[in-house]
């Protein structure tokens, strides 16, 4: 092959590249932006119950959980803190909740989690196995370093 044929190939190649790309480009599905995050939505929920311990009202909010965003758990529970004496919401805690059946056996804790979003929120996804009242132990260690326990019954 002498040197013309080898460019006039070469550049045949990249104008076949260049060209496919195009075309690829523009049979492409259009982008669709991201989701927007959830945001929870506390009005929506049913309130389980308010504790005050140590200057820190905490509030608890449960509802069914959604079988599209959550695989095994049957609930969500939320948890808010506020302090008493300045009113302003906590938003930087290590959290953690167990919870049973009225006379039932204790389930591991679980770490409760907030968002980016909503920060001031602390989200749990649980299993409730069956129909019933149960008890709800949330331990926390606040900004301040003192652990405070909360519980609530549904």
């Amino acid at each position: 092959m002498s040197i013309l044929n080898i460019r006039l190939f070469a550049a045949l190649m990249v104008l076949s590249l260049f060209l496919s790309a195009q075309v690829l480009a523009e049979e492409a599905p259009p982008i669709e932006p991201a989701p927007l995050p959830l945001l929870i939505d506390l009005t929506k929920m049913t309130k389980i119950g308010s504790m005050t311990t140590l200057g820190v009202e905490a509030k608890a909010y449960i509802t069914t959980a959604d079988p599209n965003e959550v695989q095994k758990a049957t609930h969500k529970v939320v948890v808010t803190f506020t302090n008493k004496k300045t009113g302003v919401a906590v938003q930087k805690a290590l959290v953690g909740i167990k919870y049973r059946r009225l006379y039932g056996s204790v389930s591991e804790p679980v770490w409760m989690h907030s968002t980016a979003d909503q920060s001031e929120l602390f989200i749990s996804d649980v299993t409730l196995e069956r129909k019933g009242t149960y008890l709800f132990i949330v331990g926390s260690k606040l900004e301040d370093d003192k652990k405070r326990q909360f519980t609530f019954q549904y």
